[in-house]
């Protein structure tokens, strides 16, 4: 079976939460505190074509240059059985050029997400949650669609993460296995 194209294929990273990450909120901040260290420490400048404010329908999380649709599951999940992940929080990191083609303003981009939107239906049991969207279209927001809410009261009402131009946003590269600056072992 030949390599699928870099572009055309998706990352998926499985975090084991920590002890206190039990709530709803607690994994949306989880999601948006990933998502900023990837930001802070991306190692390209963000996109000169996309947007950096979160509330433009062209808005969309990129990484190394390269515009991004993270989706995310986790545990809390009981209603949308589709984002359900029982070991922790699941980001799976889409690049953007897997949806050329199928976006909403194509034949081809309506009916599969007609088709998504069915199968999400079937299998979850419940109509497709409200803040599925397409990109660029007036009114939605992809980082609505990022960590979908069971309970709207603990997720945010504004994206909590800023994004910046400004490049590079540390000094250093990010190195998981090094302690903080100025930490200290004990």
């Amino acid at each position: 079976m030949p390599n699928p194209s870099p572009t055309r294929a998706s990352f998926v990273v499985f975090l084991r939460p920590e002890a206190d990450i039990e709530t709803e909120a607690d994994y949306h901040e989880a999601l948006w505190h990933v998502l900023e260290v990837l930001h802070v420490h991306d190692p390209e400048p963000w996109p000169d074509d996309i947007p950096t404010g979160t509330d433009s329908r062209f808005w969309e999380f990129c990484f190394g240059g390269e515009p991004i649709f993270p989706t995310c599951r986790a545990p809390f999940y009981d209603t949308y059985r589709s984002r359900y992940c029982p070991v922790g929080l699941e980001i799976t990191f889409q690049p953007r050029t897997l949806f050329e083609g199928i976006t909403a303003d194509t034949e081809a981009g309506q009916r599969a997400r007609e088709t998504i939107q069915n199968n999400l239906e079937r299998y979850d049991g419940v109509c497709p949650h409200a803040n599925l969207g397409d990109w660029g279209t007036p009114g939605d927001r992809e980082w609505h669609q990022y960590m979908l809410p069971e309970d709207g009261t603990q997720a945010p009402d504004e994206c909590p993460v800023t994004f910046s131009r400004e490049h590079p946003k540390a000094d250093q590269r990010f190195d998981p296995a090094m302690p903080a600056a100025g930490s200290v072992d004990d």
